[in-house]
Parts: C-alpha cells; sequence; structure tokens
C-alpha cells in the first residue's frame, strides 16, 4: 500500500480510510486508486477511479461520505484539508495492480541507480537514470519494458517512481 509522508500511527489510520473510502466507492462503481497523507500541507488525499473514469459527482458523493465518517469516527488527531480526485491521465504506479493495469502503455521510470549498472543495456542508455519506455509486461519481482525497440527485465527493486505517460493519438 503507498503512504506517503507519515509514521507508522498514520500508516494504520490510512489503511483504515482507506478500507472506508473503498466500501463508499463501491455504491459508486469505482475503487480507490490511492490514499495519502502530505503532513506540509496537513493534506488527505484520496485517489479514485472506474474503468470508465470519475467524475466530479462520483468525487464529491466519496468525498462528503468519507469526510462525514472521518468526522464520526476522529481518526485524524489534527487539523487536516480533504480531497478527493481522479489520480489523473499522468498517474502513478504505486501497487502491483497499477502496473497490471498499465501494460502496453508508455511509462516514466525514475531508477535508484544508473541503467547501466542495473542491467545490460546500450552504450547511449547506460547512463541513464529516468526512461521513458512501453510497459511490456509485469510480473512481482519485474517489470518488461521496451525501450528504444529492444526489451529489457528490470527489477522491481531498482525502481524508485514510476507513472504512466499521456501521450495524444
Amino acid at each position: 500500500m503507498p503512504i506517503f509522508f507519515c509514521d507508522l500511527g498514520m500508516k494504520e489510520k490510512l489503511i483504515k480510510i482507506e478500507e472506508q473510502a473503498q466500501i463508499f466507492c463501491q455504491a459508486r462503481d469505482c475503487y480507490v486508486y490511492a490514499v495519502e497523507f502530505a503532513r506540509g500541507s496537513k493534506t488527505l488525499r484520496i485517489y479514485i477511479d472506474k474503468d470508465a473514469g470519475v467524475d466530479i459527482e462520483d468525487c464529491s458523493e466519496v468525498s462528503r461520505q468519507i469526510s462525514n465518517w472521518l468526522d464520526e469516527q476522529d481518526i485524524m488527531e489534527t487539523n487536516y484539508d480533504l480531497e478527493v480526485s481522479s489520480p489523473g491521465l499522468e498517474r502513478p504506479l504505486l501497487k502491483a495492480w497499477h502496473y497490471d493495469k498499465a501494460v502496453g502503455q508508455v511509462v516514466a521510470i525514475k531508477l535508484y541507480d544508473r541503467l547501466g549498472s542495473i542491467i545490460s543495456v546500450k552504450e547511449n542508455l547506460a547512463k541513464a537514470k529516468n526512461i521513458k519506455a512501453k510497459l511490456i509486461n509485469f510480473k512481482e519481482d519485474n517489470i518488461q519494458l521496451n525501450i528504444e525497440g529492444e526489451d529489457y527485465v528490470l527489477p522491481m527493486d531498482k525502481v524508485a517512481k514510476a507513472n504512466i505517460v499521456f501521450e495524444m493519438n
């Protein structure tokens, strides 16, 4: 589960919040994409989605329900702003199922180290820490990418960050 900027107590709270948000989402044929709490801005963000894409009514209704539930449960011990929205076109890939859904799409990947120190690649790619590639396949420990017409398998533990790249056709 992706949890950003939080301590262990907050992680447990975010898990509870995600579980409850999922219940509210199901009534609108949506699902929770991710939940995060940004300490600096004290913003609780809940990203929701559905296959046809969420609309303002979906976000508004889930926001109203989760806000009421949070007030009743008094889970958050600090003041916060609640945001409920779509994860966007260039959504981050945070969970295994995010990668599964992104197979066939172009992704931007930031690596912890240079690509050439992780796998054997063409010389022009060896120093790259940021790559743009087509996601060919995903397995728990590896992703298969097509970079400049060649397929490569990259260990997931070398990926610092990944997101979908929106391309106009």
